[in-house]
């Protein structure tokens, strides 16, 4: 089993990439807003103030969405070909990111 981990700033290309996952039957989703401190911080102007802090916090964030999986060894392939065809703007900077990363153990799903 693998975690997969994506970071992504077009939520409809998401969309797209989770629909084609879900419709082979190869993994699940769960989906949380986010934002990236090196976007946060480049925004930040002058001494440290609850004003820049509002200004941290306001409506002109850019919010990516950050997409957390479980996948099964061999459907993972698939997975990151549907990925690289869907999400093409991942390698572009600033495009988002994905991660691989292996599971020992898990539980709480049936």
């Amino acid at each position: 089993m693998k975690l997969l981990i994506i970071v992504y700033k077009d939520n409809e290309s998401l969309d797209i990439f989770m629909d084609k996952v879900k419709e082979e039957n190869l993994a699940g989703f769960t989906i949380m807003p986010s934002q990236g401190v090196g976007r946060t911080s480049k925004k930040k102007v002058g001494e440290f103030s609850i004003g820049n802090l509002s200004k941290l916090f306001g409506g002109d964030r850019i919010t990516n969405a950050t997409v957390f999986s479980v996948v099964e060894d061999d459907k993972l392939a698939r997975v990151l070909e549907i990925l690289k065809e869907e999400l093409s703007a991942i390698h572009e900077h600033g495009g988002g990111l994905y991660v691989v990363l292996p599971i020992d153990q898990f539980g709480g799903v049936d």
